[in-house]
């Protein structure tokens, strides 16, 4: 791992122009490159050790240097840790499949030499010593790697190879790994001048080769010669090391797997040449099983790291793992793919804003024509499936046109049947979702394997704001619940090729359907809002907006009675300037004309309920003056109508003009100021810290009638863990913030539908005094948010807190705030009782707390959360 805080100059782009800079080759030598990979022994270390890439275990990423064993016994780095992954692993199937080494990282020693100067293994976790552990993995089957360091001291200050003045351990310390019995050693690079490695890291891969051991040699020696500009000499480090990291580490997020496989296209030619049986790029570890990956970008990260031909080390608790990352992690044709004896890493053959595609060469090979496998990746924030398409000649250069090739699906989700002619186009979700198939032709019987995978996960924050002026018109005196088909739907509206993803009518009858049906209705979801691409490209001969009449058919009116059948409301959208986002009519004429009127009385008699008003193609320093314009036709349209607004969203990006927020409040019932949502926690994150940062002012403008809007709930889409949608649901919550669901009803997972039908959430959401959540720390990766609540007893407020935590690495960990600085006003002798809002829907009660005590909470990374409600007895 590296040690950021002595790296402040570590980027991606001094990797990239680093590595681009060596790309004056000529194109000669380029297609030399390509081909030697598929050659066995080209560079490589020529020992006999991993032929194919290395599968294991890895502590790092999931337990980090914690050492606490009294506080974290589960999680602490000790031999028992090492067993208990291990037990697993031959016993879950893992060994079986190619899993057989399980790694130490940091912290395993203690923090002096002995007087022999060999290093001692710490004595209160590691009791048995080193070679003990060795042995008991030995008798499983397995093999035992462990950690040092180039530097006098390892990454987290313990004693590591290099010594001072020249001095080093390397010759005792090989000794003493193969004595102990280590069959693999992970060599970091902190502590020490990158310029030195290309003499330091070829001396311990030295001692190793003469300790009369075999031990793979893990090394970071280019990834810190990156970091400092160092061109590395990649020949030499595939002549000397087994694996080899040259990129940062890697975090529990789908933006930090998205980087590495961005990284690794972006110097595609570079690794390919330095990659093969032997000698293998490392991307890191895998981070399946832990909480910040969803499942579809669990099965991306699996995918693309098999292309790679990477090392397959999970960083992961085999304990716990659940059952669906339990099957891509042991998924077989996909292990094949990764461990192909040929070991070439793929090739990107595309890529453009958001879409790429890769492709590796694999056995068989039929009539000197290899197999191939494929990948389609869709990194769009919004929107559901959509198709990708690539022809056959850009994936497969030999290929024939004209050949027939049988299409299974490798992660079995499937069979897709037979492709024939010159395109190979799959249907993809977005959001990090992932389809991996395997193609045969039937004429030559040669394997194609091709793979489809992943859209990008976009997760998002919001922040809500505590009371201020309201609109006193009887709407919206909580926050507006039900679903908008935006984030998850945009504005397809090609109902042919996506019948049921496209912007029609029956899409939004069956999301009705589906909330009348599915228990959403009685919770409080009860709008269904229409957004873009609805009506036809011109008005009427009356200057009346028209539906359009292939998508709606039956017209407005007509869908608005069937929502109102069901118990239901019917949203519809607008904008601003003289056309939508997307291009269609909207509300604003030219020369000072509009349709404000006339669209608002339409909209009445079709039985509207909630319009949207969005902010395209209109100045925004008219915007004071035509929003309330539109509301004031809407106030006299006859008919109750929520106004959403997203003035402040677009003056927000104009630094001279003040927003009035007060105005804002006057008029609108909702009112977004920050971009749109996605489907990633990246975004997710971002919104919650915004509405962090600007905690003081928006709290002011918050409130029944009025409330702040950091855009749709996109739980049940593609681009977040489980754990990351508990979180995201839980601060929309504390925001008081509207909870517009954007995804499919129809196919939503139990999971999900359980956090957004949680009661005891909602009710915060829905608390009648509409207070928007304080932040009351960020610290690092972790933040901490209170918000007053009902019930009140004897005049003292209950209140909702949030723990959350986004750190990319490590376990669960304990986060503690004495009550007394949760809640200021708490009196000494008053008893707070502590709920779990996630547990039992708060009716399990974890303990009873005073103003003096902590209140201590068990949270886990990668975005995860621990949402209470202190009440006051």
């Amino acid at each position: 791992m590296i040690n950021y805080k002595n790296n402040k100059h570590f980027t991606q782009n001094n990797i990239h122009k680093l590595i681009n800079s060596s790309k004056t080759m000529s194109k000669a030598i380029i297609c030399l490159a390509f081909i030697a990979v598929a050659i066995a022994g080209v560079l490589a270390r020529d020992d006999g050790l991993v032929r194919t890439p290395p599968m294991g275990w890895l502590s790092w990423a999931r337990y980090k240097c914690e050492t606490d064993c009294k506080k974290y016994p589960k999680a602490c780095i000790n031999e028992n840790l090492y067993k208990e992954q291990a037990d697993r692993m031959v016993s879950d199937g893992y060994k079986e499949l190619g899993y057989n080494y399980v790694n130490i990282d940091d912290c395993w020693s203690e923090m002096e030499r002995d007087a022999q100067q060999r290093l001692v293994p710490h004595k209160q976790r590691f009791p048995n010593g080193i070679k003990a552990l060795a042995d008991y993995m030995h008798s499983k089957g397995l093999k035992l790697g462990i950690y040092g360091d180039v530097g006098p001291k390892t990454c987290a200050g313990y004693p590591s190879q290099n010594g001072v003045n020249g001095s080093n351990y390397f010759s005792i310390d090989a000794k003493t790994f193969a004595e102990w019995g280590i069959d693999s050693f992970k060599f970091d690079g902190c502590n020490e001048d990158p310029h030195h490695f290309d003499d330091l890291y070829p001396k311990m891969g030295k001692a190793l080769n003469e300790s009369g051991r075999p031990i793979v040699y893990i090394c970071e020696w280019p990834l810190y010669q990156l970091h400092k500009g160092i061109k590395p000499n990649y020949t030499s480090i595939a002549n000397t090391c087994h694996v080899y990291r040259n990129h940062g580490d890697i975090g529990d997020s789908w933006a930090s797997i998205s980087s590495i496989i961005k990284f690794y296209g972006e110097n595609n030619a570079e690794f390919i040449a330095h990659n093969g049986p032997g000698h293998f790029n490392d991307p890191d570890m895998l981070m399946v099983g832990d909480f910040g990956l969803s499942h579809e970008q669990s099965r991306t990260h699996m995918a693309m790291w098999a292309m790679f031909s990477a090392p397959l080390y999970m960083s992961n608790d085999l304990r716990s793992i659940s059952a669906d990352d339990k099957k891509i992690v042991q998924n077989k044709a996909i292990i094949a793919v990764n461990q192909d004896k040929h070991a070439i890493m793929a090739k990107r053959v595309f890529v453009d804003k958001h879409r790429q595609a890769w492709v590796k060469q694999v056995e068989p090979k039929v009539k000197d024509q290899w197999s191939h496998v494929v990948v389609y990746i869709d990194e769009s924030g919004i929107g559901d499936r959509y198709y990708m398409s690539q022809k056959l000649s850009t994936l497969i250069p030999e290929a024939k046109d004209l050949s027939d090739y049988k299409v299974e699906d490798l992660f079995g989700d499937e069979k897709i049947g037979e492709l024939k002619g010159s395109n190979l186009e799959l249907l993809l979700a977005t959001g990090g979702g992932c389809r991996m198939y395997i193609k045969i032709q039937y004429i030559d019987t040669i394997n194609i394997l091709e793979k489809q995978s992943l859209p990008l996960l976009v997760c998002f924050a919001l922040l809500a704001i505590e009371c201020g002026l309201a609109r006193e018109d009887g709407l919206v005196r909580t926050p507006p619940m039900g679903w908008l088909s935006w984030t998850r739907y945009g504005c397809e509206t090609d109902c042919k090729r996506y019948p049921k993803g496209c912007i029609n009518e029956d899409l939004y009858k069956a999301q009705a359907d589906a909330m009348a049906a599915g228990g959403y209705k009685e919770l409080g979801y009860n709008y269904v809002n229409i957004d873009d691409c609805w009506s036809e490209m011109e008005r009427d001969a009356q200057h009346r907006l028209v539906p359009h009449k292939q998508r709606f058919p039956n017209g407005m009116k007509a869908l608005a009675d069937y929502v109102h059948s069901k118990g239901l409301k019917l949203g519809i959208y607008g904008d601003v300037g003289p056309k939508t986002c997307a291009g269609y009519p909207s509300q604003n004429g030219v020369n000072g004309s509009n349709y404000f009127s006339i669209d608002a009385k339409t909209f009445a008699e079709w039985g509207i309920d909630s319009f949207k008003f969005d902010g395209c193609n209109e100045d925004p320093h008219h915007f004071d003056d035509l929003y309330p314009k539109m509301g004031k036709a809407l106030n006299e349209s006859g008919r109750p109508m929520v106004f959403i607004c997203e003035w402040p969203l677009y003056q927000g990006g104009h630094p001279d003009i003040k927003i009035n927020y007060q105005a804002i409040a006057d008029t609108c019932h909702v009112f977004r100021n920050y971009g749109d949502v996605a489907q990633n926690w990246g975004s997710i994150e971002s919104i919650i810290n915004y509405y962090g940062d600007n905690n003081d002012l928006f709290t002011k403008y918050n409130g029944p009638g009025h409330f702040f809007d950091p855009d749709m709930v996109v739980v049940g889409d593609y681009g977040m863990s489980h754990e990351q949608s508990r979180t995201h649901m839980a601060m929309w919550a504390m925001f008081s913030a509207p909870l517009y669901m954007s995804n499919d009803l129809r196919d939503i997972s139990p999971e999900d539908k359980k956090v957004l039908q949680n009661k005891a959430i909602i009710a915060v959401n829905q608390d009648k005094n509409g207070f928007m959540a304080r932040r009351l720390q960020r610290k690092d990766s972790e933040q901490v948010w209170t918000k007053r609540v009902e019930p009140q007893v004897n005049g003292q407020w209950s209140y909702a807190v949030v723990y959350f935590d986004t750190n990319g690495i490590g376990e669960k960990h304990y986060m503690s705030q004495k009550i007394k600085t949760l809640i200021p006003e708490a009196k000494p002798d008053t008893e707070y009782v502590v709920h779990d809002l996630y547990l039992d829907e708060g009716k399990e009660i974890l303990s009873t707390l005073k103003a003096a005590d902590n209140l201590e909470l068990l949270v886990k990374t990668g975005g995860s959360c621990r949402m209470v409600k202190l009440v006051p007895k």
